[in-house]
Protein backbone atom coordinates (compact mmCIF):
# COMPACT_ATOMS: atom_id res chain seq x y z
CA UNK A 1 0.00 0.00 0.00
CA UNK A 2 0.99 3.43 -0.88
CA UNK A 3 1.75 6.20 1.36
CA UNK A 4 -2.03 7.81 1.75
CA UNK A 5 -6.12 7.65 2.45
CA UNK A 6 -8.21 5.08 2.00
CA UNK A 7 -11.69 5.31 1.55
CA UNK A 8 -13.97 3.63 4.41
CA UNK A 9 -17.40 3.06 2.91
CA UNK A 10 -20.24 0.93 4.51
CA UNK A 11 -22.91 -0.05 2.07
CA UNK A 12 -21.08 1.67 -1.11
CA UNK A 13 -20.96 4.88 0.72
CA UNK A 14 -17.69 6.32 1.86
CA UNK A 15 -17.91 7.74 5.10
CA UNK A 16 -14.70 8.78 5.66
CA UNK A 17 -10.81 8.88 4.60
CA UNK A 18 -8.05 7.51 6.37
CA UNK A 19 -4.10 7.37 5.77
CA UNK A 20 -3.26 4.22 7.49
CA UNK A 21 0.36 5.15 6.94
CA UNK A 22 0.16 7.34 10.00
CA UNK A 23 -0.19 4.42 12.15
CA UNK A 24 -3.54 5.28 13.88
CA UNK A 25 -6.35 3.12 14.28
CA UNK A 26 -9.87 4.65 12.96
CA UNK A 27 -12.93 4.28 15.12
CA UNK A 28 -16.29 4.89 13.67
CA UNK A 29 -19.74 4.13 13.97
CA UNK A 30 -22.37 2.02 12.00
CA UNK A 31 -25.37 1.90 11.59
CA UNK A 32 -27.79 -1.51 12.17
CA UNK A 33 -28.21 -2.16 8.93
CA UNK A 34 -24.82 -1.82 7.36
CA UNK A 35 -24.24 -4.73 5.48
CA UNK A 36 -20.95 -4.46 3.50
CA UNK A 37 -18.06 -2.68 5.05
CA UNK A 38 -15.12 -2.13 2.37
CA UNK A 39 -11.43 -0.38 2.24
CA UNK A 40 -10.70 1.19 -0.95
CA UNK A 41 -7.56 2.18 -2.08
CA UNK A 42 -7.41 4.42 -5.89
CA UNK A 43 -4.72 4.22 -8.34
CA UNK A 44 -4.60 6.43 -11.83
CA UNK A 45 -7.14 3.58 -12.96
CA UNK A 46 -9.94 4.26 -10.12
CA UNK A 47 -11.15 2.67 -6.32
CA UNK A 48 -10.58 -0.80 -6.15
CA UNK A 49 -11.39 -2.42 -3.03
CA UNK A 50 -8.56 -3.80 -0.48
CA UNK A 51 -10.89 -5.55 1.94
CA UNK A 52 -14.47 -6.86 1.82
CA UNK A 53 -16.53 -8.12 4.66
CA UNK A 54 -19.71 -8.94 4.66
CA UNK A 55 -21.30 -7.65 8.32
CA UNK A 56 -22.81 -10.95 9.93
CA UNK A 57 -26.70 -9.68 11.61
CA UNK A 58 -28.25 -12.34 13.54
CA UNK A 59 -31.99 -12.07 12.83
CA UNK A 60 -33.13 -13.67 16.63
CA UNK A 61 -31.59 -10.63 18.12
CA UNK A 62 -31.84 -7.95 15.52
CA UNK A 63 -28.60 -7.22 15.81
CA UNK A 64 -24.99 -7.59 13.94
CA UNK A 65 -22.60 -9.88 15.13
CA UNK A 66 -19.18 -9.33 16.38
CA UNK A 67 -16.02 -9.05 14.01
CA UNK A 68 -12.70 -9.25 14.34
CA UNK A 69 -10.48 -10.46 10.94
CA UNK A 70 -7.33 -9.67 9.70
CA UNK A 71 -6.53 -9.13 5.94
CA UNK A 72 -3.46 -9.87 4.75
CA UNK A 73 -2.44 -7.77 1.89
CA UNK A 74 -0.89 -9.29 -1.51
CA UNK A 75 2.93 -9.85 -0.85
CA UNK A 76 2.12 -10.72 2.99
CA UNK A 77 3.63 -7.80 4.31
CA UNK A 78 0.67 -5.22 5.30
CA UNK A 79 -2.03 -6.04 7.00
CA UNK A 80 -5.26 -4.31 7.81
CA UNK A 81 -7.65 -5.15 10.51
CA UNK A 82 -10.90 -4.89 11.49
CA UNK A 83 -13.21 -5.21 14.57
CA UNK A 84 -17.18 -4.81 14.75
CA UNK A 85 -18.74 -4.53 17.90
CA UNK A 86 -22.09 -4.05 18.58
CA UNK A 87 -23.20 -1.80 20.88
CA UNK A 88 -23.27 -3.38 25.04
CA UNK A 89 -25.17 -0.74 26.42
CA UNK A 90 -28.86 -1.38 26.41
CA UNK A 91 -30.16 2.15 25.24
CA UNK A 92 -28.00 1.75 22.02
CA UNK A 93 -28.90 -2.28 21.50
CA UNK A 94 -30.00 -3.04 18.10
CA UNK A 95 -29.07 0.39 17.21
CA UNK A 96 -25.48 -0.28 15.31
CA UNK A 97 -22.11 -0.99 15.85
CA UNK A 98 -18.31 0.31 16.07
CA UNK A 99 -15.85 -0.38 13.70
CA UNK A 100 -12.38 0.27 14.18
CA UNK A 101 -9.59 -0.21 11.92
CA UNK A 102 -6.00 -1.09 12.09
CA UNK A 103 -3.04 -1.17 9.81
CA UNK A 104 0.20 -3.06 10.44
CA UNK A 105 3.03 -4.18 8.27
CA UNK A 106 6.16 -6.22 8.83
CA UNK A 107 8.68 -4.78 10.93
CA UNK A 108 6.47 -2.27 12.00
CA UNK A 109 6.54 -1.39 16.18
CA UNK A 110 2.55 -2.41 15.96
CA UNK A 111 3.64 -5.35 14.04
CA UNK A 112 6.13 -6.98 16.35
CA UNK A 113 3.73 -6.08 19.58
CA UNK A 114 1.13 -8.11 18.06
CA UNK A 115 3.87 -11.39 17.59
CA UNK A 116 4.95 -11.44 21.01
Amino acid sequence: MQSGELAIRVDNVTRTLWDASLGRPLQLEIDASAELIEVVAEDETGGFPLVSLLVPFDPGSGRQEPVDASFVLPGGRQRISLRVSPWRDPARAGRGAELELSYSAAGSTTDAAAAQ
